[in-house]
C-alpha cells in the first residue's frame, strides 16, 4: 500500500502536486480511504454499471485532487480514480481547442451522469466561449451513447443567460429514449425558464418532445425557488393540457 510517507518514488510536478508514477500506486493510495458505507451510498446514487467506489467523502476527494496528479490510467476501474485522471488532465491543458478535444474523447468512456455533470464545474470549461465550443460538440447530441448525448444538453446550461441563443438551441433539442439524456433535456429547459418564461411555456406546449419529458420539465421548473406563484399556476394549467392530449 502506498502511504503518505512512501512517496519517494513519485514525481512531484512543478505546481507541487505529487504525481503518482502509475495508476496502481494511485489505487493503493485511494484504498486507504475506503469507506464501504459511503461507497454503497454513492453507487446507488450515481448508478454506474461498471465503476467501483472507494467511498471517499467530498472533502477527502477534493484534497486528493488538490495534492495529487495522475494523467494516465483506466477510466473503468473506480469512480474516484476516473475523477482524479480527468481533473489532472484538465489542469495540464492550457489550450481551449485541445481541452475540447480531450473532453470529446473522455466522454466516450463515461457511464454515469455525475462524471458528465461535474465537467462543467471546472473553471477552464466554464470559460469556453459558446461560439468556439458548441460547433465542435454539436454532433454529441446524436450519439448512441447515453452520456455523450447528455453532455450536449448539460453543456448549454453554462450559457443559460444568453437568451439570444435560445431559439436555435430549442430547435436543436431532439427527443431521446435514453433516461439520463431526457433528464438532461428537462434540466436545461428548466434552467432557461427564469430568463424567458413565455418562450419556454410556448416551447413546452408546441414542441414534439414526449409527454413524459415535458411533464418532467414542468416538475423541475415548479420545484425551483425562482418560480413565482403566477408562473406555477400557468405551469399547472399547461401540465393539465399536456396530460389531456
Amino acid at each position: 500500500m502506498c502511504g503518505i510517507s512512501d512517496l519517494q518514488n513519485i514525481k512531484v510536478t512543478e505546481n507541487m502536486k505529487t504525481e503518482f508514477k502509475n495508476y496502481q500506486e494511485a489505487i493503493d493510495y485511494l484504498n486507504q480511504f475506503n469507506n464501504e458505507k459511503k461507497a454503497l451510498f454513492y453507487q446507488k446514487m450515481i448508478n454506474s454499471p461498471k465503476l467501483k467506489f472507494h467511498g471517499l467523502d467530498t472533502k477527502t476527494m477534493t484534497n486528493v485532487m488538490k495534492n495529487y496528479s495522475l494523467t494516465e490510467g483506466p477510466l473503468d476501474y473506480s469512480y474516484e480514480l476516473t475523477s482524479l485522471i480527468f481533473a489532472s488532465n484538465v489542469e495540464k491543458i492550457n489550450d481551449d481547442k485541445q481541452l475540447i478535444e480531450y473532453l470529446l474523447e473522455y466522454i466516450k468512456y463515461v457511464d454515469n451522469w455525475a462524471h458528465i455533470d461535474v465537467i462543467f464545474c471546472y473553471d477552464k470549461v466554464k470559460k469556453l466561449k459558446f461560439e468556439e465550443f458548441f460547433p465542435l460538440i454539436k454532433h454529441t447530441r446524436d450519439s448512441d451513447l447515453e452520456f455523450v448525448s447528455r453532455f450536449y444538453y448539460v453543456a448549454f446550461i453554462m450559457y443559460k443567460t444568453r437568451v439570444e441563443l435560445y431559439d436555435n438551441f430549442l430547435a436543436s433539442i431532439k427527443e431521446c429514449d435514453k433516461y439520463y439524456t431526457r433528464m438532461a433535456i428537462a434540466w436545461v429547459v428548466s434552467e432557461m425558464f427564469p430568463q424567458s418564461d413565455d418562450k419556454i411555456l410556448s416551447y413546452l406546449k408546441n414542441s414534439s418532445l414526449s409527454t413524459s419529458t415535458k411533464l418532467k420539465t414542468i416538475q423541475k421548473i415548479k420545484e425551483s425557488r425562482k418560480t413565482t406563484e403566477i408562473q406555477r399556476e400557468k405551469l399547472e394549467k399547461l401540465r393539465s393540457e399536456i396530460k389531456g392530449k
